[in-house]
């Protein structure tokens, strides 16, 4: 019994070590990239500063651990990983996770302004109205103007074109979420 006790206060300590030994980064939505990153009240404001800065700390023997506090993360463009400059290795991966369980949401939507919501007009093209199938809906469908929306690239898809991986950065998927429900 005290052989073991012994074999498990050694074991202890050094799995301790290794995971104090891992980098510690933090990002949050109140943060600044100009902040160090490195504690949770010095937090970096984006996931791309929190790579770029670990890739400057290699290399990682012990991986590194960014941490994310809660909130919604809007992309406008693209974040790339790339090897193992962004994921480690197997005896120290680089591991990006919710802080302490936060909800964390990624998105590459935009948020629409509410206001351009408000004495919605209804559809007068015959062009548009007469595709609207369900016919007692025609007269409750509105008009909203996006004029001033930066939506980027609109393109043609679907209709028989085929779409791979690597168009979907130029054929961006348009989808309208209201109160988090897909519409």
């Amino acid at each position: 019994m005290k052989t073991q006790s012994a074999i498990a206060l050694l074991v202890l300590p050094l799995l301790v070590t290794d995971l104090s030994a891992q980098l510690q980064v933090y990002v949050s939505k109140t943060g600044s990239n100009s902040n160090s990153g490195t504690t949770i009240g010095s937090p970096f404001l984006t996931l791309a500063k929190a790579r770029d800065y670990i890739r400057t700390q290699q290399p990682l023997a012990n991986g590194a651990v960014v941490n994310i506090r809660g909130g919604e993360y809007f992309f406008t463009s693209t974040l790339s990983f790339s090897g193992t400059q962004d994921s480690g290795n197997a005896n120290g991966p680089i591991i990006y996770a919710a802080y302490n369980g936060e909800q964390v949401v990624f998105s590459g939507a935009g948020v629409l302004d509410k206001a351009n919501f408000v004495n919605l007009s209804p559809v007068t093209d015959a062009a548009i109205y007469n595709r609207i199938i369900d016919v007692p809906s025609r007269s409750v469908v509105k008009k909203v103007s996006l004029a001033g929306v930066d939506l980027g690239a609109i393109t043609r898809r679907g209709w028989g074109r085929i779409l791979s991986a690597s168009s979907f950065p130029e054929d961006p998927v348009f989808e309208l979420y209201i109160g988090g429900k897909r519409q």
